[in-house]
């Protein structure tokens, strides 16, 4: 088990991510469940592929940004935002580690990364959320009352305007 697991700190910052943040990255999903990667990816992998974290990593700050909750420099959650095409529509995701779940990062988070989207020119946001992420849609629908909302199969497509 981890120092940040073990310890189980009440506090953490956010920042931008960073380039040099693929292994940080690596270390968090090592430490996330099954579930949990199913959950942000729609797909499972045992260890994420070199490209997934370099996406994840790979931003201009613009179009394209991140935001990392981090405790002593180990990172215990992530939000994006990626516009899609030239336009002002971005989607949206976040994924927290399990011991940090349900502790108000993914909100916390989701504040961030929403205010740095409205500063980039983004009005509307999407996401994709599977249809039994009750926790999920749980708090989407607290952060953003006024969504349209619409299942599509077995995933929730979330739209709101900022």
């Amino acid at each position: 088990m981890s120092a940040v697991a073990a310890e189980r700190p009440s506090s953490y910052d956010v920042r931008p991510i960073r380039a040099d943040d693929v292994e940080r990255l690596r270390r968090m999903f090592s430490r996330c469940s099954r579930e949990t990667i199913y959950r942000r990816f729609f797909s499972y992998y045992p260890a994420p592929p070199e490209w997934v974290l370099q996406r994840l990593t790979s931003v201009d700050y613009v179009n394209r940004h991140a935001v990392v909750a981090v405790v002593d420099d180990e990172i215990i959650g992530v939000a994006r935002f990626d516009k899609v095409g030239t336009g002002d529509e971005a989607e949206m995701a976040i994924c927290v580690e399990d011991l940090w779940q349900r502790r108000g990062v993914a909100r916390h988070l989701f504040t961030w990364i929403m205010d740095l989207a409205r500063s980039r020119g983004v009005a509307t946001i999407t996401a994709d959320v599977q249809a039994d992420n009750g926790a999920a849609m749980s708090l989407l629908r607290q952060l953003l009352p006024d969504a349209e909302i619409h299942l599509d199969g077995t995933t929730f497509v979330i739209r709101a305007a900022l």
